[in-house]
């Protein structure tokens, strides 16, 4: 049966509809039940048109921001994990703590600042293989990357120069009273450990997962518009503002 009258929906407004088709009767739990079928040109071709070209504008900034994000954590955390995983667990001792160097200049590129602090050699014991072995203990990776030539264990970059030197003494403090704690020990070199480590396999693959997760989910939704639309909705285009 074709119905050719308006009918008035929930939000008491009239909407003609000119295609609606119910088939044939069919047994149901509740008796004869008809199934309507709605006409697909009923859909406004400009709403199609502006509903692809959002998802392919939309699907191609996240496939450009999914990308430099990835490259920008791949240097921020997958490089510096992979380096920390050369660490393996073990427990230290500490061993001896002092000053060689009163005025090392802080690596920092990004700031015109420039200040110094007191570079603090700590020494540290473990036990491998029954043999006591004493080695180079740095804080964390990024004192170990930027200050492994002077031997530092910890780096303070503030301001002022009495700051940086007031926190080397309080890490020199916390350390000499912890007599035995956990360090990493590298693997290759066997003079160098690390006190904590920033990453861990969870951060990695959260760092991992969600980037490219949304990077191939954008390249199939436009590989699956493409195949519905093979790119129509830009025909009568001639210029785009991208």
């Amino acid at each position: 049966t074709r119905l050719n009258r308006p009918i008035r929906s929930a939000g008491q407004l009239w909407i003609p509809i000119t295609h609606v088709y119910f088939s044939k009767p069919q047994w149901g739990l509740w008796g004869f039940q008809y199934e309507m079928k709605t006409d697909r040109s009923c859909i406004p071709e400009s709403y199609r048109v502006g509903c692809l070209k959002v998802l392919y504008l939309t699907c191609a900034t996240v496939i450009t921001t999914t990308f430099i994000v990835e490259c920008i954590l791949a240097h921020l955390v997958v490089q510096p994990y992979l380096h920390e995983s050369a660490f393996t667990l073990t427990n230290c001792s500490y061993v001896h703590a002092h000053i060689v160097n009163h005025a090392v200049k802080c690596e920092n590129r990004c700031s015109k600042d420039r200040s110094r602090f007191p570079c603090l050699q700590v020494l540290v014991r473990y036990t491998s293989r029954g043999a006591n072995h004493t080695v180079i203990l740095f804080d964390n990776i990024a004192t170990y990357h930027q200050y492994k030539a002077y031997g530092c264990a910890t780096s303070s970059c503030h301001h002022r120069d009495a700051d940086n030197t007031a926190y080397v003494l309080r890490f020199e403090h916390r350390i000499k009273h912890r007599n035995h704690f956990e360090c990493y020990i590298h693997s290759v070199h066997e003079n160098e450990a690390l006190l904590t480590k920033f990453y861990s396999a969870r951060t990695l693959f959260h760092v991992i997962f969600w980037p490219v997760g949304l990077f191939l989910t954008s390249i199939a939704c436009v590989l699956f518009a493409y195949l519905v639309d093979r790119c129509r909705v830009w025909t009568g285009d001639q210029s785009m503002i991208v």
